[in-house]
């Protein structure tokens, strides 16, 4: 029931709580043990100094201060991973291990789906650096973005990125059955993503990374076929975008497939600098 006591490790708390959300990998918990060991000593100090405790005691509260800091980091590094299950959390910690690509989900899309895997990768990019200049967690946007088309692993050729040599399995489709096979592939990223135990907050990216938005190429193909159909039958079923992160993601999705849809990205460039002058 002392004050002092209270208030070194309300101090020290606080102080790992505001830094804490900076950690990316393992060593960046040393960083934050030191912070708020010095935090501690700052607070030990301005007690004694104040006359609250003589030297003896200083020196006694002084060691159990660093040993505060220290051990703290120590519990939080050794049950981070049982916290996170228990609280439904998806740490940077995490988000750095879903990164990897020697995740097996990853290797998947890197070894079945090639042009999905480096479309996701430009899409990353993208999103990252709007997070950045959102002030959003840029790290999220990254992984989130190399998960959200894993549905695509289910049908990969029937995904313009993966086709070769100019066959397009589409052409010999219908526009109705195109429709349920591009829907599909939220619905089955969601399946693998939980099947391989990826956190939520990636699994809703992966449901809202289309919104309920409208699949134009096949639709305008319907129209050509001369069948009159409800536009509304070539819209995703969402959910929208629920985060600024999973929004940033379906804004890079499409800038990136828009790009990689033009035949010849310099002439394009070229002919647009021309018309501007």
């Amino acid at each position: 029931m002392r004050f002092d006591v209270f208030l070194t490790m309300l101090g020290g708390a606080i102080f790992v709580v505001a830094n804490v959300h900076t950690i990316r990998k393992r060593s960046d918990f040393i960083n934050v043990g030191v912070k708020t060991v010095i935090a501690n000593i700052a607070l030990l100090f301005m007690f004694y100094f104040i006359g609250n405790y003589d030297v003896f005691q200083f020196k006694y509260n002084l060691f159990y201060g660093i040993l505060d800091g220290i051990f703290s980091m120590v519990i939080l590094l050794v049950f981070m991973p049982l916290f996170e299950k228990i609280f439904s959390r998806t740490t940077n910690i995490k988000l750095v291990e879903l990164s990897d690509f020697n995740n097996s989900l990853l290797k998947r899309l890197m070894l079945e789906a090639p042009g999905t895997y480096h479309h996701s990768i430009m899409t990353a990019d993208i999103a990252e650096q709007a997070a950045n200049v959102l002030g959003e967690n840029s790290l999220l946007a990254m992984v989130g973005s190399y998960y959200h088309d894993i549905g695509k692993l289910k049908k990969p050729l029937y995904f313009i990125e993966n086709q070769s040599l100019g066959y397009n399995p589409h052409d010999n489709l219908n526009p109705e059955m195109s429709r349920l096979i591009l829907i599909s592939h939220v619905k089955e990223g969601v399946v693998l993503a939980k099947k391989y135990n990826v956190d939520n907050e990636i699994i809703n990216i992966i449901e809202q990374h289309h919104g309920t938005t409208i699949m134009h190429t096949f639709y305008h193909r319907s129209l050509e076929s001369g069948l009159h159909t409800d536009v509304e039958r070539f819209r995703y079923p969402g959910p929208k975008p629920a985060t600024k992160i999973a929004a940033i993601i379906m804004l890079a999705d499409s800038c990136e497939a828009a790009c990689r849809s033009i035949d010849d990205p310099t002439s394009n460039v070229k002919r647009l600098r021309t018309n501007e002058r």
